[in-house]
């Protein structure tokens, strides 16, 4: 081996690994003291381009998650509100349940009209003056709401909520044209309505087609129309009024009520209350009800289920007037029938009427002109405009109420649907954000036991690269020697 002094062949091999073993330390220090093993994009690049991306998500997903569960602290407040607004709604019916029976008096029912008028005022203010985050949320600002439950754009929930003020709240009707009475001469007449004047329904959520057949009595139509309400959101009653009455003071009357006799009775003013005593002991067999007009100027027959009522006149010489009714039992429907028994007999049929609800718009056709319907929409019977001052109004009222509590019961069956489905997506994006933290974390977190490992490795080297440098600087003393004397 060559003994030179000009170049220090091992000083620089060490000095080389000495070089390395700082830069190992370097690192091993760098990663130990910020926690990170990528501090820089030299360390991986890929590693840092992945990560960064995954950061973007999870603060994307920790926003998300707030989002939801504000979505979700607003539909807990909404849906709260309709909670109160439904119990005020029930209290309402209550009380028109209360009024329709003739045991109150019109003080008494005077009454009852201010409870429901301060509750139907409540209504509207809870509608008016409820708020989340200083916005109202139940007069009908809220429509085509989203939240963003989601790290990119998109990823929506859309909702609505509807005005729930009374003005708005009530049962979406519609009444058939009122029927005339079909005369015969010696026999009821057919009920008039024609053949196939099929009834079409447009309702909230899909269009109908009702078979009418001919001669189909309300009451037939009520029950095909409600068949089908599950799919329409369309609900149908039928009721059949007939007003009977005689401007002979005296005259006797031999009579049938759905071909079944009634007896010999007078119909004058005098006698009103005995005629509608013998038509009710018939009813069992008739399914028809007979009360007096207030004044005991006529009797009025009532079918609650629709069906046709059949009035025979059998008594000879005598003049009995016969009216249909409208669907309320107060409006005379069409022109009088008289049932003069000329022949020995005469006879009239009065036609039902049906009144469709629902708690949403609708609309519904009827082809001809002798159908239940024409072509028209339905309007709206609101809550603020209920009246239950007399039985016949509060009656009504309950058609009223039981199309604003549908709604407000769908209302929060969607709200409810809603907020589940926040609670699971909270538990999903949590899930999501922690599994991507996890993935984060083993790409760019330090694994301490590896880097101390590294750095004891480095330290140590260090000290022996040190070591040998210093052998390596000290080697050439001897070559020295050689020139010595």
């Amino acid at each position: 081996m060559a003994a030179i002094v000009n170049t220090n062949i091992g000083s620089l091999y060490s000095q080389m690994h000495l070089a390395k073993t700082e830069e190992m330390l370097d690192k091993a220090t760098e990663r130990l003291s910020s926690g990170n093993k990528i501090n820089t994009a030299a360390d991986d690049a890929a590693g840092m381009a992945i990560s960064t991306r995954m950061v973007s998500q999870v603060r994307g997903l920790q926003m998300a998650v707030k989002n939801a569960n504000d979505g979700l602290s607003m539909l807990n407040s909404i849906e709260g509100a309709l909670g109160e607004v439904t119990n005020m709604l029930q209290r309402i019916r209550e009380l028109s349940v209360q009024a329709v029976n003739d045991s109150n008096s019109g003080s008494d029912r005077l009454l009852i009209q201010q409870e429901v008028n301060q509750l139907t005022s409540e209504i509207t203010r809870v509608s008016t003056n409820t708020r989340f985050n200083a916005e109202r949320v139940l007069n009908g600002d809220l429509k085509s709401k989203s939240f963003q439950i989601g790290y990119e754009g998109g990823e929506t929930v859309n909702f609505t909520v509807d005005d729930i003020q009374s003005s708005a709240l009530g049962a979406h009707t519609m009444t058939s044209t009122a029927r005339a009475t079909i005369a015969a001469a010696a026999a009821p007449g057919a009920n008039s309505t024609t053949a196939d004047a099929d009834i079409i329904i447009n309702g909230d959520r899909v269009s109908s087609t009702i078979d009418v057949g001919a001669n189909n009595s309300a009451k037939t139509v009520r029950d095909a129309i409600n068949a089908e309400t599950g799919s329409n959101g369309v609900s149908a009653d039928a009721r059949t009024y007939a007003k009977v009455l005689s401007t002979a003071a005296t005259a006797t009357y031999s009579l049938k009520i759905n071909g079944t006799a009634t007896g010999n009775l007078q119909i004058g003013s005098a006698y009103v209350a005995d005629a509608v005593t013998k038509i009710n002991q018939i009813s069992g067999t008739t399914g028809v009800t007979a009360t007096a007009a207030a004044d005991n100027s006529f009797v009025l027959l009532y079918d609650n289920q629709g069906n046709d009522i059949t009035v025979e006149n059998e008594a000879a010489g005598t003049d009995l007037d016969v009216f249909a009714v409208n669907y309320d039992g107060s409006t005379n429907a069409g022109a009088k029938q008289d049932l003069a028994a000329t022949g020995g007999n005469d006879a009239a049929t009065v036609i039902g009427n049906i009144k469709l609800s629902s708690s949403k718009a609708f609309s519904a056709t009827q082809s001809g002109t002798t159908g239940y319907f024409t072509t028209g929409s339905s309007s709206l019977s609101a809550v603020s405009n209920i009246d239950v001052k007399t039985a016949s109004a509060a009656g009504n009222a309950l058609d009223t109420l039981d199309g604003a509590l549908e709604k407000v019961n769908f209302m929060r069956s969607e709200l409810g649907a809603l907020q589940n489905r926040l609670s699971y997506t909270i538990d999903n994006l949590t899930n999501i954000y922690t599994n991507t933290e996890t993935a984060i974390s083993r790409i760019v977190d330090a694994d301490f036991a590896l880097e101390t490992s590294k750095l004891t490795k480095a330290q140590v080297l260090q000290q022996a690269g040190t070591a040998m440098l210093a052998q390596a600087n000290q080697s050439k003393q001897t070559v020295l020697a050689l020139l010595g004397p």
